[in-house]
């Protein structure tokens, strides 16, 4: 009997996911994908000669297997891979053709509820050239995706390894080759994509925003497709009828992620709660707001709750409140905000931090792993690792420690984290990645790239940096690298890529950071003594490694100012936390080190307990 392997794949995938303004966009966009790579999975599980590898679930219905994993949660890759036993390859040939259909019936239904939610808000007495919308609409939805598919046929005088490499060789050649229709998209382009025209004038979305304020923002219009991921949520939208669950899902704002910590000070005494409670409906006097999750770790905790953008002073500031929302601030309702305000970060201690990271991390040389396998058997064996690694990712992210998980599906993560619980959870990420070749040796590893960023900071700016960094990390010879980028908002930029550890003599990076953490945030060590550090040395050649004949120099001036900036009496536990930072001095570039000192110094000050 020949045996056949089926490849899927739908795209696109990084510019539909980094098109948003806000984090919701985000998770809606890897949402969207991993459910229609579900429905195309969909059509093909239950077929008697269909054997599924990657995703590995088996023979489940790829929507029950999600809902048991969690189903709010991205975590359906962009692709399946599976052996059929049919031997007229027209029967898959058709089965594949089924699937693309699916996802295409799937996309134009949300995008044609979106629309309707659309007209809807707006009624029936707004005037508005909605025949004209419609068009663009179907134009755009029906050359959005990029859907590609290959049945290869099985060399049976070949192993696994050459058929897989064929398969993957023919869905090159069509990707390559694929058909290309010319279109053109005139006028006022969309606000969030800034690629396809928005779907009518712009007078009508002010209209929109007025009715439907939590969609729109102002002087935003949309483009078909994104209207569709803005809304597709909704609880009467698609997705919140097909999944109950999705309904009316909120998800934690940049500005929530980043004030996590200062609210888990306020959930964990009583008089800080009772105090919050009040701001809280001062704020709601000033503006009622929309359901507001925190992430996901403090829901049970905090039972009022308002976004964390108002635990700053520029939220009440009425030239910024002008000139955001349009309207004026009532100086009475203001003034006791204000106060509430400021008794809230009196009473917890320190000032909300503006800043929280975007981390994604990514198994490293995964198509070599994949490609090495043997048989169908291995190539399973590595998916069921991956989905196990999956399964673990969001209780990494979501239950352990302050962050909120966007995407987990096989070797490839993208979640928001409070600055407090950075190391750990890069730390956890990257210890429970598995090992996916046979033997005890853990030889598989994975990089991590992170932009850290104010919450102001344009999202999708922040997401390039945290994959540019990720390719750096990847770019480092071996791999098993994290690349971190601190996007400051002053508009100044510190990057370092270093790897998570080293031999001879054994370094721990995570260790290593959480060490100088310690003593910085001990009042041990003024944190002034860095930029000292720094500046004494700016000047020496700053891109490859310190001389020999500089080494002992600049170790021993830095371990003169870290004692110097210690307190008296604790100059001994100091040296003995900071020890590796001498040896991680010699193994890599000075400027690269600099920068790392820079964004370790800047986690300290800005995560407080």
């Amino acid at each position: 009997m020949t045996e056949q392997m089926l490849i899927f794949t739908l795209g696109p995938v990084q510019g539909f996911i980094a098109t948003a303004r806000k984090t919701e966009d985000l998770w809606l966009g890897s949402y969207l994908l991993s459910y229609f790579c579900a429905t195309a999975i969909q059509q093909v599980y239950d077929q008697s000669s269909i054997r599924l590898i990657f995703p590995a679930i088996g023979n489940q219905d790829p929507f029950d297997f999600w809902r048991r994993q969690g189903i709010t949660t991205a975590s359906f890759p962009n692709r399946f891979l599976a052996l059929s036993t049919e031997q007229d390859p027209q029967e898959n040939l058709l089965l594949l053709q089924q699937a693309e259909s699916a996802v295409g019936t799937e996309f134009a239904n949300m995008a044609d509820q979106a629309f309707n939610f659309f007209q809807q808000a707006l009624g029936q007495n707004w005037r508005w050239d909605s025949g004209a919308a419609r068009q663009i609409l179907e134009r755009q939805v029906a050359n959005f995706l990029q859907i590609y598919w290959v049945v290869s046929p099985w060399a049976e005088q070949e192993n696994y390894q050459t058929n897989y490499a064929m398969a993957e060789k023919r869905l090159a050649a069509v990707k390559n080759c694929r058909p290309f229709e010319q279109t053109e998209e005139g006028g006022r382009k969309c606000s969030l994509c800034g690629e396809r025209q928005i779907l009518t004038e712009m007078d009508t979305w002010q209209q929109f925003l007025r009715r439907r304020p939590k969609y729109i923002r102002p002087n935003e219009g949309l483009c078909a497709v994104c209207l569709t991921k803005r809304v597709a949520g909704e609880y009467k939208g698609y997705l919140g009828q097909q999944q109950a669950e999705v309904s009316n899902l909120t998800f934690p704002s940049t500005a929530e992620v980043a004030t996590a910590n200062f609210k888990a000070e306020i959930a964990e005494n009583s008089e800080k709660a009772e105090i919050y409670t009040r701001f809280v409906d001062a704020v709601n006097q000033l503006q009622p707001e929309e359901k507001v999750s925190p992430v996901p770790k403090l829901q049970s905790q905090m039972e009022a709750n308002i976004d964390g953008r108002w635990l700053f002073e520029e939220s009440l500031d009425p030239s910024v409140w002008k000139r955001e929302s349009g309207l004026d601030l009532d100086p009475a309702q203001m003034l006791n905000c204000q106060l509430e305000q400021r008794r809230l970060i009196d009473k917890v201690g320190f000032p909300p931090s503006a800043y929280y990271a975007i981390v994604q991390i990514d198994g490293d040389n995964m198509g070599s792993w994949v490609g090495a396998c043997p048989n169908a058997s291995s190539h399973q064996d590595i998916s069921q690792k991956l989905v196990d690694y999956s399964s673990q990712v969001q209780q990494l992210v979501e239950v352990a420690q302050l962050g909120k998980l966007v995407y987990a599906g096989g070797d490839d993560v993208l979640a928001l984290v409070n600055l407090n619980d950075l190391l750990w959870v890069l730390n956890d990420l990257r210890l429970k990645f598995p090992s996916l070749n046979d033997s005890a040796n853990p030889s598989s590893s994975a990089s991590a790239g992170v932009c850290i960023a104010h919450h102001k900071t344009p999202l999708g700016d922040a997401i390039d940096q945290a994959r540019k960094m990720e390719q750096a990390a990847k770019g480092v010879e071996g791999k098993n690298a994290l690349g971190i980028s601190l996007l400051k908002h002053s508009g100044n930029l510190a990057q370092t890529v270093l790897k998570w550890s080293y031999p001879n003599p054994e370094l721990n990076l995570i260790e290593i950071s959480d060490n100088l953490i310690q003593v910085l945030n001990s009042n041990n060590v003024s944190k002034k003594f860095i930029y000292s550090f720094r500046t004494l040395f700016d000047r020496f050649d700053q891109q490859n490694q310190l001389d020999d004949s500089l080494i002992d120099l600049v170790q021993a001036e830095f371990q003169r100012l870290l004692l110097r900036a210690s307190q008296a009496g604790q100059q001994e536990m100091v040296e003995l936390k900071t020890a590796d930072l001498k040896h991680l001095m010699q193994i890599t570039e000075f400027s690269n080190f600099l920068n790392y000192l820079e964004i370790i110094n800047f986690i300290a000050r800005e995560t407080k307990k």
